[in-house]
């Protein structure tokens, strides 16, 4: 089965009210070297009545607790500096795609292997390195009325995107 990702919008969702600027360490097994990587994961919904809307509303809205997901990664730059996050409130890099498929043509992705990461995940703007964002997200609609939400962010931050994510449910 051949499927067709056509991403229609990209921009970055901002927090929906001011936030601290602040520069945030990160705890001691985070700032761990060989733990900093890009953890991909994919979340099935039933679309309701403008869903995209509402998680990009609700996403900007939640940004407002947990502002350093709207901020940047600071690499070190000396010998006895730590990975740092900068909460600029530059917002969550966010992706809008619809498929030219139901999920149930590719069988609710029981075997997501079989769709190429390219076409289903974030794809990172081109301006940005992507190894400074904390989360990006795609968002594609189904035929069918359902919604897949990609989520790609670094595991050292994950005990917080979990926090994000029980607010869209």
């Amino acid at each position: 089965m051949s499927l067709s990702v056509n991403r229609t919008a990209r921009y970055y969702v901002r927090p929906s009210e001011p936030t601290p600027a602040d520069t945030l360490y990160l705890s001691v097994i985070d700032r761990v070297a060989g733990l900093r990587h890009m953890v991909r994961s994919l979340h099935v919904f039933k679309r309701g009545h403008e869903a995209r809307r509402v998680i990009r509303e609700a996403l900007s809205k939640a940004l407002v607790k947990y502002y350093p997901f709207a901020g940047r990664f600071i690499d070190p730059v000396g010998e006895n500096e730590e990975v740092r996050v900068a909460c600029t409130g530059d917002g969550v890099w966010f992706v809008e795609a619809e498929v030219g498929c139901s999920l149930e043509d590719v069988k609710y992705l029981d075997h997501p292997l079989m769709i190429s990461q390219d076409e289903l995940l974030p794809e990172p703007d081109p301006d940005m390195n992507a190894l400074t964002l904390p989360l990006m997200l795609q968002v594609h609609t189904y035929k069918l009325k359902l919604i897949l939400l990609l989520l790609s962010r670094y595991n050292y931050m994950h005990k917080y995107c979990i926090i994000i994510y029980l607010l869209f449910r």
